[in-house]
């Protein structure tokens, strides 16, 4: 039976499931959320914030000047004197003046405040993508990819909106209204009276409205983040749901998730255009019945002139349009403050953790100490690391061996401050690596771990990781310390062939080597490799050999593998045992002592630790 035809397959035909918990979910956001951090950003900005506060006030400024200037044209008609013709024509030339000053005050608006909200927005997106880089792994381990990039990308993006949009709708069109109530009190204060009572409940009406529709922002926004995580999980795990038949099953769960966001979103446009929208029209409706009304009656006695009742009737007609706007960019404050509360959420979580000193990593020569060194991935979980005392002298290079699971790779994680000791310390020339500052530990320790990250890039970027300082020579002068000179001159292009997607493809080894190129770029003091050998093919790992051999010459070394060929040039083992050290010492003493466990190892011809013939000999 096929692995999509089991009958024993979970049912998905109904509701969708709940959403995954996010860790850095946050509460719902306060109020003013939205409004204080836009605030916060825009600050920043204040040349910029000035030129948009001139721009805003000279466009109001305008939009009043030209109903009132067909108010007096209307008045010199009327009376149809000479000289009233005469100035009716300055009128109608002042009139086209002001609407195309008007355009272009508009115009301009539009562009400086474009220009700011993605001024502002890019600098949002790189202080989130700066913090969620310094969290700890505690944090990556248990947030999924999609997750971080609908933060990142999808609500920094609808911010953007909120800042370009929003801020200056609402501000522009509340200092309208507000001159548009000024300018009808004057006019007569009892039609301004009535407006402005009438513009305060509406506000306040929509305000109440927005409340009790905000909670279905939130789940809209939270529906988007569970489609994109979904979706990176579902692509990167694409080879292993083709094998195993799990296709269908993926494709139900990324339609649910499809089905949750389109009703969310359904709910929340609903209540925006329904709700909002026929609060602000019937306000906005209501005021100008009012305001013609009792103008034409005004008229009807000789109170009012008719140049007059036109400029009421224009300016209530003109109000519609700032209730309007509101009640349309409602939602997209809506969506701003869920998006503020999901961001602040992330931004409010304790970060570094690991690393979050300040002093530099030592420089010179550097010694590793695992100082009773123990650690546990969550309290309530057994120690993966237990009691582990060992020191790396500077310049040496230790082997870590072990079954899986026996702690090699979390004892380099501790090294690297990607994770800090729950028990104990690591210390590099006497100093708690949890005291480095992470900038300082990534220039002078080198990781090279089994998954290799490509760029779609030139082999010279991607190699220096797009530094323009390297130049040519230093990169050939890397190439060539390693014995890669002829691997170099055999790509088709050199140091400017393409790779990644569409470009020139490499087999795992030499992907290694690449690797390896960068570590002697950057030069660093200790280097770390990380089952680096794991993926090595046989056309590769003699290379890889020589490579490795060079690369940790006169550096402080931690080689963790389970192919035992690779630590013959290693100076010390670490045998790690259930988190446990088990055995330490020279590896040529090691080798020669029939009573250790390594040596049982090489003289059992086994190669990969992992295998059922070592799990048979153990002792």
């Amino acid at each position: 039976m096929a692995p999509s035809d089991r009958t024993d397959a979970p049912d998905l035909t109904g509701p969708a499931p709940p959403p995954v918990t996010d860790p850095a979910a946050p509460p719902a956001p306060p109020r003013r959320a939205a409004p204080r951090f836009a605030a916060r950003q825009l600050r920043r900005h204040p040349a910029a914030l000035a030129v948009l506060a001139l721009t805003l006030i000279g466009g109001v400024g305008l939009d009043l000047l030209a109903p009132l200037l067909i108010r007096w044209y209307i008045e010199q008609e009327v009376t149809r004197s000479t000289a009233a013709i005469a100035s009716a024509s300055l009128l109608v030339a002042g009139y086209l003046v002001v609407s195309l000053l008007a355009r272009l005050v508009g115009v301009a608006e539009a562009a400086v405040a474009e220009r700011l909200a993605w001024t502002v927005m890019d600098q949002v997106r790189v202080d989130v993508t700066r913090h969620c880089l310094a969290l700890g792994m505690d944090f990556h381990s248990t947030t999924r990819p999609g997750d971080l990039v609908e933060r990142v990308e999808g609500d920094v993006s609808l911010l953007a909106n909120f800042l370009s949009r929003f801020v200056l709708t609402v501000v522009g069109q509340s200092l309208l209204l507000a001159g548009l109530i000024a300018a009808l009190l004057v006019v007569d204060w009892r039609i301004g009276l009535c407006v402005g009572v009438l513009a305060v409940v509406a506000t306040v009406a929509l305000r109440r409205l927005a409340r009790r529709g905000q909670a279905s922002f939130d789940d809209l926004r939270q529906a988007s983040s569970d489609l994109s995580g979904l979706l990176g999980e579902a692509l990167s795990a694409t080879p292993d749901i083709s094998g195993s038949g799990g296709g269908p099953y993926v494709r139900r769960r990324l339609l649910q998730a499809n089905r949750a966001v389109f009703r969310t979103e359904q709910g929340a446009a609903l209540w925006g255009m329904i709700a909002l929208w026929s609060a602000a029209s019937f306000t906005a409706w209501l005021g100008t019945a009012v305001a013609l009304s009792w103008s034409a009656w005004l008229y009807s006695i000789g109170a009012m002139t008719l140049g007059t009742v036109y400029l009421v009737f224009v300016y209530t007609q003109q109000m519609m349009q700032p209730l309007d706007q509101m009640a349309l960019q409602i939602q997209d404050y809506q969506a701003a403050a869920a998006c503020v509360g999901r961001l602040q959420g992330l931004l409010d979580l304790p970060a570094p953790g690991p690393g979050a000193g300040g002093r530099p990593f030592p420089s010179g020569p550097v010694r590793v100490e695992f100082r009773r060194t123990s650690f546990r991935y969550a309290p309530e979980r057994p120690d993966v690391l237990r009691n582990i005392d060992v020191v790396v002298p500077a310049g040496e290079t230790v082997g870590v061996v072990g079954r899986t699971g026996s702690g090699k790779s979390t004892l380099v994680r501790l090294l690297t401050g990607l994770y800090a000791p729950t028990g104990g310390a690591v210390l590099v020339n006497g100093v708690d690596i949890t005291a480095v500052r992470p900038g300082s530990a990534r220039e002078r320790l080198a990781v090279i771990s089994q998954e290799v990250q490509l760029f779609k890039a030139t082999l010279r970027d991607n190699v220096t990781v797009f530094d323009p300082d390297r130049s040519d020579e230093q990169v050939r002068r890397a190439f060539d310390t390693l014995g890669m000179t002829e691997w170099l001159a055999r790509l088709p292009d050199g140091l400017e062939t393409v790779l990644g997607p569409g470009g020139h493809g490499l087999s795992a080894g030499e992907e290694q080597l690449v690797s390896f190129i960068r570590v002697v770029l950057a030069d660093p003091s200790v280097v770390v490799l990380d089952e680096a050998s794991s993926r090595l093919d046989a056309a590769t790992e003699q290379l890889f050999k020589h490579a490795m051999t060079i690369l940790l010459a006169g550096r402080t070394g931690l080689v963790v593998a389970h192919r035992l060929s690779t630590l013959s040039a290693v100076d010390r083992i670490l045998y790690l045992e259930d988190g446990r050290m088990v055995e330490y010492g020279r590896r040529e003493d090691l080798a020669g002592d029939p009573r250790s466990r390594f040596s049982r190892l090489l003289a059992q011809g086994v190669n990969d630790l992992d295998t059922d013939e070592v799990g048979d000999r153990r002792c």
